[in-house]
């Protein structure tokens, strides 16, 4: 975790550094979460990045069960990127096990090919907005997946002189590991510098940080 406090003091520091004045809160919250979507979908979207391996996204590996509701499985609310599925498959001794699930990118063919065919041993899925499971059968398909990142929140109560008061009540703080913090911090601090027209410091966030795409980049295909 990382404290959206703490993180909201050192932008305040960088940004008196380069003569930027004062961030409010709200600049501040929309800020840092325009960052941690920019690091989230950077990390699962980039193909220089193991998104499997990489323990910046183990706060956001989720499974669950879902089950079939006219013909399709919904993926969950929260769902980002696809890890992997299963099919939940009870034996007829009553033991479980779990068969594996591949995707299906031309349905047709596969449907037709006696090699490629799914099976009850060899599940195949496809992918739209929900899951549809063939050979199509009344099971529970355990989702191994990525939710999307809670929006973090600064909160504060304002004094009588208008000023702005830190508290913790209401705040949501970052769910990222203490490890990505210094990312976490210099891309806020790169739109907190884009919202106080600060070129110095948007130039200086750039150069440390060549990740930091373009508006056009295309991002390459991501691994499955």
């Amino acid at each position: 975790m990382i404290g959206v406090n703490d993180l909201y003091n050192k932008i305040q520091d960088m940004t008196r550094t380069y003569q930027g004045g004062y961030l409010n809160n709200d600049e501040f919250n929309r800020a840092v979460n325009h960052a941690q979507k920019h690091l989230f979908s950077f990390l699962l979207e980039d193909s220089n990045v193991d998104r499997y391996t990489d323990t910046s996204l183990d706060p956001f590996k989720e499974e669950t069960f879902i089950y079939k509701s006219s013909g399709v499985y919904a993926k969950p609310n929260d769902f980002a990127a696809l890890r992997e599925i299963a099919v939940k498959w009870i034996l007829p001794t009553g033991a479980t096990e779990y068969r594996p699930a591949y995707p299906i990118e031309n349905l047709g063919m596969t449907m037709t090919s006696a090699i490629r065919n799914p099976t009850t041993k060899s599940f195949g899925y496809t992918f739209d907005t929900n899951f549809t499971l063939y050979p199509d059968k009344n099971v529970q398909i355990l989702l191994k997946y990525f939710r999307n990142p809670i929006a973090a929140e600064r909160k504060v109560t304002y004094a009588g002189d208008g000023s702005e008061v830190y508290t913790s009540t209401g705040t949501v703080n970052l769910e990222w590991n203490e490890a990505d913090e210094s990312i976490v911090l210099d891309l806020t601090l790169y739109y907190a510098a884009i919202t106080a027209s600060m070129p110095d410091l948007i130039n200086w966030v750039q150069s440390k940080n060549a990740f930091i795409p373009s508006k056009n980049r295309d991002y390459i295909t991501r691994r499955q």
